[in-house]
């Protein structure tokens, strides 16, 4: 991937201002990629700032083919919960789009 493209990437994350989960004081990025014919490989990345989590972003975005798919999503919380309440949780879903 262009190395401007990826400053834009970036800058779009910077401008969401909040990227920050204070529960953990951390700051936690999914990063998923695909090659539009395979299932995407999703990378969470966890430091304790932004600019410390984005360095490896950077590494698996010059990777990335020219015509990839990406998404980065900014995680603000996290809960514990059992497998069951989880599996639970999941069943009650009506959107469908996830996998065990």
């Amino acid at each position: 991937m262009k190395k401007s493209l990826i400053k834009d990437f970036k800058a779009a994350m910077e401008k969401l201002g909040n990227v920050k989960d204070y529960a953990t004081d951390s700051v936690t990025l999914a990063v998923s990629i695909s090659d539009r014919r395979h299932r995407a490989d999703v990378k969470f990345i966890r430091a304790v700032s932004f600019k410390h989590a984005w360095e490896p972003i950077e590494g698996l975005l010059a990777r990335a083919p020219q015509n990839a798919w990406i998404r980065i999503e900014v995680v603000h919380s996290v809960q514990r919960k059992r497998r069951t309440q989880l599996e639970q949780t999941l069943h009650e879903m009506t959107r469908m789009n996830y996998w065990q």
